[in-house]
């Protein structure tokens, strides 16, 4: 299986020696391969379903919960949810390493 982030992991490893419990990615990186390679190697994905203005509240979720929801519908349910808002909302403290702007250009 092959994913944008693969090559980002392999350097977080060797850098660290370790892999990361959770990822926190801008909306480009949500794919259903991307959650799915995340999910395989036990790392938990949080990864924006689209664009917000900083600071905007999403609007609550109002329908039943579902057993067919594509990959973008549960992300937003896991953003959501109380544990989802409190990793997400580290997003914007947290300063990007050089390790992930070195992905971006493995990205293209």
């Amino acid at each position: 299986m092959s994913s944008i982030r693969t090559p980002c992991w392999s350097v977080i490893l060797a850098n660290t020696g370790a892999t990361p419990a959770a990822v926190i990615e801008d909306a480009g990186y949500l794919s259903e391969e991307n959650v799915e390679a995340c999910e395989n190697r036990g790392i938990d994905p949080h990864i924006a379903t689209g664009r917000q203005k900083h600071g905007q509240q999403p609007p609550p979720l109002r329908c039943p919960i579902t057993r067919n929801l594509d990959v973008k519908g549960r992300m937003t349910r896991k953003l959501r949810n109380k544990k989802g808002k409190e990793i997400y909302a580290r997003r914007k403290t947290i300063v990007e390493t050089v390790c992930s702007l070195r992905c971006r250009k493995v990205k293209g």
